[in-house]
């Protein structure tokens, strides 16, 4: 038998229960934002440099534009990558992707069609985070 005490008791309990608080939207919202964020990484190293060409910033910008754009007129083949994405994630972590309890008076958050598959319903969940980025 193995005992923990003191400090590694602790981190393990604190590690336990983040991995608890990690359910199918976490890992599906990760993914989504990895996506946004993966584009905007090489106009951000641009623009923290001393001595920076503004034409060639504002033209990768226009280029992240113009990708996003395309990334939001095609959201339902880029969100089935994203998902395979986060049921590849699900399985090393051992979490099943699921859908939250439906209720017919739900006003706090999205309540989608109940008869919706799991990567339906997380779609139109996350399809929110692409509709309310305006370019």
């Amino acid at each position: 038998m193995c005992y923990m005490t003191g400090a590694a008791l602790i981190y393990a309990t604190e590690a336990n229960i983040l991995l608890k608080a990690i359910d199918s939207e976490f890992l599906i919202s990760l993914q989504v934002i990895q996506l946004i964020f993966s584009f905007g990484l090489p106009l951000c190293k641009l623009l923290q440099k001393e001595q920076i060409d503004l034409r060639e910033a504002v033209s990768l910008a226009e280029d992240i534009i113009n990708v996003l754009k395309n990334i939001r007129l095609n959201c339902d083949t880029e969100f089935h990558k994203l998902f395979l994405l986060a049921k590849e994630m699900s399985v090393i972590i051992d979490i099943d992707l699921s859908t939250k309890r439906i209720s017919k008076q739900q006003v706090n958050r999205a309540n989608p069609d109940p008869n919706l598959s799991v990567e339906e319903y997380h779609k139109v969940i996350s399809k929110s985070i692409f509709l309310y980025i305006n370019f």
